[in-house]
């Protein structure tokens, strides 16, 4: 009796899954670039439902420090040591255009993605928690297999996610070859 029930169980998450990452992800773009307030919602479908999702409730772990991407309550991510709780996990959701959506699955930043504001990224630049409907969250481009580097192309060339020291918000930088900029995802 109790294998049907988490049979069940089973079937039914799976099922919710199926639905939830197949829906479409609403973008908000500008109507008149002068008037950022103005805002309209395109819809934009992940290009093959089946492939939704590529990294599901993983951790991403800085291959040099060993700390994790991790969030609270507050808009600004940090790095911290790895468990294995919500704060840390995250989902990678390919795009059409070739970018992804980086989505927390802490339940205090429910419907919050990974952002970065700015057509030019100085380095030192925090990414923050938005709307995963905003252009800033969806601009991210994984160029690399695991572990791979997590950047965004700007006017003044490609800036990758950098850890630093523990506690600390992770960082933009310009690409290099340096070990702080390869994220590798577990889970």
């Amino acid at each position: 009796m109790k294998h049907a029930w988490t049979s069940a169980w089973f079937v039914a998450l799976t099922s919710v899954t199926v639905v939830l990452g197949s829906a479409p992800v609403a973008a908000e773009t500008p109507d008149d670039e002068d008037d950022e307030a103005s805002l309209s919602l395109e819809v934009e479908e992940v290009e093959d439902a089946s492939l939704a999702l590529t990294v599901t409730n993983h951790r991403l772990r800085n291959l040099a420090t060993g700390l994790c991407l991790s969030t609270t309550a507050e808009l600004v991510p940090q790095t911290k040591n790895c468990l294995p709780i919500a704060a840390h996990r995250w989902d990678i959701v390919p795009l059409q255009n070739g970018r992804h959506l980086i989505r927390s699955r802490n339940p205090l930043q429910q419907g919050k993605c990974l952002s970065i504001a700015g057509e030019t990224i100085r380095s030192g630049s925090f990414p923050f928690m938005g709307s995963c409907g905003a252009p800033a969250a969806r601009r991210w481009l994984i160029p690399t297999p695991n572990p791979r580097r997590i950047c965004v192309a700007a006017t003044n060339g490609l800036s990758c996610l950098q850890s630093v020291s523990a506690g600390s918000p992770p960082k933009m930088f310009p690409a290099n070859a340096s070990a702080y900029q390869l994220w590798q995802d577990l889970f």
